[in-house]
């Protein structure tokens, strides 16, 4: 419901700058699920280990999971992220042959690369509150990343800094997201060490 609700916001305000604009920004939007769909396999892989673990009260055993997990989630991530940010016109080109959504396009995706450790930590971090039995703060994660930041960056930096405001809500949602993760998981880890 929040991803639909942010499409929807996202396809008015790229509207403003025309059918370039919504068409650069659904190419990038499809582009990046292939990318999370690979940071999720990765983190997801992790939920066996980190879950028997768990389950077992072996907690240096889920944090060597989550660890684990998160170097190799955010290595990907960050060749994606390169590969991305070098590439951009290309990858925008190969869905559409327009100049004007290339140009559009291009920037939006470097932008989003650039984000894309941040997002893959929310992901990870997501993930290990799922597979522990935090179920509110895994909520909290997502739901704060699609209407705490997302939603609110789509309707004020558009406002403040025009076309550029619009193309980096997105990767602006995902670094504070990230900022929120960061306290949560070290939260965590600390509770556990106290029943080590």
């Amino acid at each position: 419901g929040c991803n639909m609700i942010a499409n929807v916001l996202l396809n008015t305000v790229s509207g403003r700058w025309g059918d370039a604009a919504i068409a650069a920004m659904s190419i990038c939007g499809r582009l990046m699920y292939l990318t999370n769909a690979v940071s999720i396999g990765m983190n997801q892989g992790s939920q066996p280990v980190i879950g028997y673990a768990h389950g077992m009260k072996n907690y240096p055993r889920v944090k060597e999971g989550f660890s684990y997990a998160l170097k190799v989630s955010t290595l990907s991530m960050c060749g994606f992220g390169a590969a991305g940010f070098l590439l951009a016109p290309f990858l925008i080109g190969i869905f559409r042959d327009d100049p004007e959504v290339i140009r559009v396009g291009a920037a939006a995706l470097r932008l989003i690369c650039l984000a894309l450790p941040f997002s893959n930590y929310m992901q990870s971090a997501n993930t290990l509150f799922q597979i522990v039995g935090k179920p509110l703060s895994s909520s909290v994660l997502i739901f704060s990343r699609q209407l705490v930041f997302y939603i609110p960056a789509l309707l004020i930096l558009p406002n403040l800094f025009g076309l550029i405001g619009m193309q980096m809500s997105g990767p602006a949602a995902d670094v504070l997201a990230f900022a929120l993760a960061v306290p949560m998981v070290y939260r965590y880890f600390k509770q556990l060490q106290k029943t080590v």
